[in-house]
């Protein structure tokens, strides 16, 4: 059978498909730790301008063609300039910062149930009738995700409708409907994956706990009595207080020059009530709390009745979301584990490597390796182990020479590539100010990934590849499992 990494599991209550083993690697390793932090070379608010401008303060990236505002309502945004080989595409992604954190007592679920039934208004005034013709005449089309700490609305499209789609965002955020259906759709989702015989949503479960903070409520799985009876209207109601609510960062991305995007965008959300600035500030005391302590002993899980195959998972939780020297060292190092586990596992069994937290946005970050195993816990075991020396043989010895040079090719091959679609670059641009990062970073990754040295991704596993930050992970059949 092909094998195939684990989808980041954020977006598993949205939609769940098989990708290539190595194409996932890379876009995990893209999205989740090619940022660095630095300063942006402020510029004054030119164009646009004046006592009544809608916009606060401007500021340009020229490296990366990067234009980024402050509305005066707290709006942040960022536009960014695509190459004119890129895809003739627009992407716009927003953050409403929440998610799961906001669910209340009680209602685990109840975020992705509510964002899977986000649609238009169901009662629009003229203007809004105006903008759902012209949205449903164009080719333009969204998708909202649920986080632990923040939704997401994309917005995607012909660069030709970049205004159909930036009106088309700042009614759904204010103006939020919820189709019965496709809530219910959703809740039943939720309720399959709940109730499933999924092996690696076991392990996942399993994992999530060890990398969020113990007293957030979405530190815990979803169980199935968490989806038996939701009601669409409580979600309705959430979902309003949500985007009410919550501050927002926007990333747009596509060949139209970034200041004219930018333009587009603060005046469609212009005057829009104020919001609290985002930043790393935001929630913080909910986003970045003290995780769990790691346990000495390996996690054994039960799978589901009649289950044949098992898991062994070991990751190791990492460094804050700020140390972003530590995480591109690891995130690098992924690469050489993916790799080498190819050659050591046979081909009829499942590897799948992680650069970043397979299951859930949180502020530390994962590195980690599963293997599917045959079945017995005597299986799952050894493939620990041999996870174990894998990872060790990187913190004691590090990567060989060959292998650091293939590792940063695939690097250079994913920023080529990924520099030409919009979605990419919308995705990451939307969380820079939430996760405490700048544009300018983004300029300096290809130059910083080039100069990093074996030693320095030997050093990175040796310092997390430890007792106290490996968490090792077995799921095996019911019959071998402990009582609990």
């Amino acid at each position: 059978m092909p094998r195939t990494h684990a989808q980041p599991a954020a977006r598993i209550a949205v939609q769940h498909r098989p990708c290539p083993r190595r194409a996932l690697t890379r876009a995990a390793l893209l999205s989740a730790a090619i940022l660095a932090p630095a300063s942006i070379h402020a510029a004054a608010p030119e164009a646009p301008g004046g006592p009544t401008s809608p916009v606060a303060e401007i500021s340009q990236t020229p490296r990366v063609g990067v234009w980024s505002a402050w509305l005066t309502n707290g709006i942040r945004i960022h536009a960014k300039a695509l190459p004119q080989a890129a895809d003739q595409t627009f992407a716009i992604v927003l953050t409403i910062s929440g998610g799961e954190l906001l669910e209340p007592a009680g209602k685990r679920g109840l975020a992705s149930a509510a964002s899977g039934g986000w649609s238009l208004p169901k009662s629009p005034d003229a203007a809004q009738a105006e903008t759902i013709r012209r949205y449903l005449e164009s080719q333009v089309r969204f998708t909202a995700y649920t986080h632990t700490d923040a939704l997401q609305l994309w917005v995607t499209g012909p660069e030709s409708d970049l205004q159909i789609g930036m009106d088309l965002a700042r009614l759904l955020v204010e103006s939020p409907g919820l189709d019965d259906a496709a809530f219910q759709a959703r809740v039943q989702m939720l309720r399959d994956l709940a109730t499933g015989s999924d092996a690696d949503r076991a392990a996942m479960d399993a994992l999530r706990p060890l990398t969020l903070p113990s007293d957030m409520s979405a530190a815990r799985p979803i169980q199935p009595s968490d989806v038996a009876v939701p009601q669409p209207d409580d979600a309705r109601a959430w979902l309003a207080a949500a985007l009410m609510q919550g501050s927002i960062e926007i990333g747009i991305a596509s060949r139209i020059p970034a200041p004219e995007s930018l333009e587009v965008a603060a005046l469609a959300f212009a005057d829009m009530p104020g919001r609290a600035r985002i930043g790393l500030a935001t929630l913080a005391d909910l986003r970045t709390g003290v995780c769990p302590a790691v346990p000495d002993a390996a996690l054994m899980v039960s799978g589901a009745p009649g289950a044949s195959d098992g898991r062994a998972l070991l990751a190791l939780i990492g460094p804050e979301r700020a140390d972003l020297g530590a995480r591109r060292a690891l995130a690098l190092g992924a690469f050489v584990l993916d790799d080498r586990l190819e050659a050591a596992v046979p081909g009829d069994r499942e590897v799948r490597v992680f650069p970043m937290n397979p299951g859930t946005r949180s502020s530390r970050s994962v590195v980690g390796a599963m293997i599917t195993s045959a079945g017995s816990r005597a299986d799952a075991e050894s493939d620990l182990a041999l996870l174990s020396r894998h990872f060790n043989d990187l913190a004691t010895l590090g990567p060989l020479p060959m292998e650091m040079e293939d590792a940063k090719e695939h690097v250079a091959d994913i920023l080529a590539r990924q520099d030409l679609t919009p979605e990419s670059w919308a995705s990451k641009l939307a969380t820079l100010t939430y996760d405490g990062l700048t544009p300018a970073g983004l300029a300096r990754a290809l130059d910083e990934y080039r100069t990093m040295t074996a030693e320095d991704v030997r050093r990175a596993y040796a310092a997390w590849c430890t007792p106290a930050t490996t968490a090792r992970i077995l799921v095996v059949p019911p019959t071998e499992a402990p009582a609990d």
